[in-house]
């Protein structure tokens, strides 16, 4: 059905590169790769190809993952050349380089669009996300603490981003730190469980029972818009649930893990 409707599209508007690269996508889940590069060349060939780079970045996503490396690598090296703007080529030759282990030149990649004077890297998290993680893996944790402490002020409110950096700091032993990031994205954002679940979690992981208990409690106050009855809590009920007092909580995806744990912190 999806490829008659694509089809059907491409028989209206045979250069339109959105209905190339959905067909070409299919095409590749359906064990066609060679059809799946017509489609796309048929797109780049088209007049004002030049606008949609995200064709020849699909093109070069499909080059490497049927292991042709070489001819990807160059692909994204000549799109970050002509769309410097194109963050999305800037992260696959990063993690391409990064998978093949050049981290050198991986880590080359990170640093021009995220140190860029054009500003890109303040619209991708995910660049500065992967970069330390990166860092991270291959063992140079500073350097990933870094990375996140300068991504902290362009992305003042992303919980991810903020967490991750929290639960680095807490693993290089730095709890005081980890807890003082974890308390300013609570501030920030305190409509999120998460940040609550990662801090009690911390305190359990440092057989720290009652602060856990108090952090997770307030996460279910303040994050779970008053969704608990906390009276039946505090009394020792195990009956206790979470109740119809309010529809849908702020952060029900990451209110449940905190009720997890909490519950674990319980046992």
């Amino acid at each position: 059905v999806a490829a008659a409707l694509l089809q059907r599209g491409l028989g209206l508007e045979p250069h339109n590169s959105r209905l190339l690269m959905a067909k070409a996508l299919l095409e590749d889940a359906l064990g066609r790769p060679q059809s799946a590069l017509e489609y796309l060349n048929r797109g780049l060939e088209a007049p004002g190809q030049e606008s949609h780079p995200h064709l020849l970045h699909a093109k070069a996503l499909l080059q490497y993952q049927h292991s042709n490396v070489s001819e990807a690598r160059a692909m994204l090296v000549d799109l970050t050349s002509t769309q410097p703007y194109f963050t999305e080529a800037w992260l696959s030759l990063a993690r391409l380089e990064e998978e093949a282990g050049r981290l050198d030149n991986a880590r080359r990649y990170y640093q021009t669009i995220c140190h860029s004077k054009t500003g890109a890297g303040r619209f991708r998290v995910e660049l500065w996300q992967s970069w330390a993680r990166m860092e991270q893996q291959s063992g140079m944790e500073y350097a990933a603490v870094a990375i996140y402490a300068r991504a902290s002020v362009l992305f003042d409110k992303d919980v991810e981003l903020w967490i991750a950096w929290a639960k680095l700091e807490h693993r290089l032993g730095n709890s005081m730190k980890a807890r003082e990031i974890l308390r300013e994205i609570m501030a920030t954002k305190p409509d999120h469980a998460r940040p609550y679940h990662a801090a009690g979690v911390m305190d359990m992981e440092l057989n720290r029972f009652t602060s856990a208990r108090a952090i997770f409690f307030k996460g279910l106050v303040i994050a779970g818009g008053g969704g608990f009855n906390f009276d039946r809590v505090k009394d020792g009920d195990s009956s206790a649930s979470l109740s119809p007092r309010r529809a849908t909580p702020m952060d029900k995806d990451g209110l449940l893990p905190l009720v997890m744990a909490w519950a674990i912190c319980e046992w």
